[in-house]
């Protein structure tokens, strides 16, 4: 982990001096923070690191110093101080009170931003997680890409310049109300508008290296280019996952949006498939808050996982694939889909073994149409008198007439467990 020492003596960063607490230098950084206002101290946490230009304290010497005492006493790693934006050195009565409770205060130049700092810090964190227990966590089970993709590389440099490697890792090491702390820091400087409203997308890179190195910059060149009016990218690399983000106005209807990502997907692979690329693309619900920064990235990877498994291209979005997620995450799913096939599907998977029809296909074909027959009938290149006459005996041995939507769905699991098997 970082330290204060590491800090100021290897961290790459020059010119940072500390000035107080100076016995403190193995003193651990677990996170980052930034002090812009009095409230924000009730959300700092013990070895939390925190920065300040000091304006929120700049005209008060007993808020120097109660701030100085609360951060003591939450056991935060110390506080940064930038000068020459409002003070030209750090300020005597804060310095005073960091000397008396021996805390740390490292004076940091003005020429470092904030996003600067914290970067530096949370990659050496991150490296160390990946190093030890974090590498554990990103290879288990419930990691939602462990069974299909390797552990991203966080040093790797892609082309394009937008890596942001360590965004993707900050999402999977994120844990509570610290994880959210640490994830709006590092929103804040890598430029993700947390604030809006967004869908994550994820899409598998391949593992040879040459064939990576020349996907992505067809992959840089193309996505760009199908981003939904009104939206925004955020475009993020690892070394076996290409992610991006589309993030529309917090006031967006998200149906809306969902609608609009899928559809241009469905054109980024088009696109792709004109240049022999075929690629999965795993769709995330729509959603509004950091807390589920993280989930969405999970969403995008599930969906992208089971569409590599069922052998698909193209987007596939989580929310559609729900029902596929529920039977998959069953604790006996041969015990349901049995009970599915024998109360549901028996009667046409016994009338197809028996006359050699294809009624559970296109029973399927035409749940995937919306039931509409006339375009079930095309997919499946069949005359309109012989889906009509299908559907009829579909209708007769199911003992339905696809009013019920209850049944409906009974009927769209039974097809899915089906599949599954």
């Amino acid at each position: 982990m970082p330290t204060i020492s590491w800090l100021i003596k290897e961290s790459g960063l020059s010119s940072l001096r500390l000035l107080t607490g100076l016995s403190h230098g193995e003193q651990i950084i677990r996170s980052v923070n930034v002090l812009d206002n009095p409230d924000v101290l009730k959300w700092f946490q013990k070895d939390e690191f925190i920065l300040t230009t000091g304006y929120v304290f700049k005209d008060s010497p007993e808020l120097q110093k109660s701030i100085i005492r609360n951060m003591k006493e939450i056991g935060c790693a110390g506080l940064g101080v930038k000068v020459r934006r409002f003070f030209r050195t750090v300020p005597v009565p804060l310095l005073e009170e960091a000397s008396r409770l021996d805390f740390p205060v490292v004076e940091l130049p003005f020429f470092y931003g904030f996003s600067t700092i914290s970067q530096c810090i949370f990659e050496e964190i991150y490296r160390e997680k990946l190093r030890g227990e974090g590498v554990d966590e990103l290879t288990s089970d419930e990691h939602p890409a462990a069974a299909s993709a390797e552990i991203p590389d966080p040093d790797i440099s892609l082309s394009g310049g937008q890596g942001r490697a360590y965004f993707l890792q900050a999402l999977f090491h994120s844990r509570g109300r610290r994880g959210i702390n640490e994830l709006k820091s590092l929103c804040a400087f890598y430029g993700f508008d947390y604030r809006k409203a967004w869908i994550c997308l994820a899409m598998p890179l391949p593992d040879d290296p040459d064939e990576r190195h020349k996907l992505l910059p067809i992959l840089q060149e193309n996505i760009p280019q199908h981003v939904p009016e009104g939206a925004t990218l955020f475009l993020c690399h690892s070394d076996n996952l290409c992610v991006f983000f589309l993030l529309f106005p917090s006031s967006c209807h998200r149906l809306h949006a969902m609608h609009e990502v899928k559809r241009a997907m469905w054109e980024l692979t088009e696109d792709l498939k004109a240049k022999g690329i075929l690629l999965p693309i795993g769709l995330s619900g729509c959603h509004r808050r950091v807390e589920d920064l993280a989930e969405s990235l999970k969403e995008s990877l599930r969906a992208m996982n089971l569409s590599r498994e069922l052998g698909q291209d193209g987007p596939a979005d989580y929310l559609t694939q729900l029902p596929l997620h529920f039977l998959s995450n069953q604790p006996e799913p041969s015990h349901l889909a049995l009970l599915l096939r024998m109360n549901i599907l028996k009667p046409l998977l016994d009338y197809d073994a028996a006359n050699g029809a294809e009624l559970v296909e296109t029973l399927k074909a035409y749940f995937q149409h919306n039931y509409n027959a006339a375009a079930t009938a095309k997919a499946l290149y069949l005359h309109r008198n012989t889906m009509t006459n299908r559907l009829e005996k579909i209708r007769e041995l199911l003992d339905t007439d696809f009013s019920n939507a209850d049944e409906n769905f009974l009927i769209y699991l039974s097809l899915l467990s089906h599949e599954q098997e």
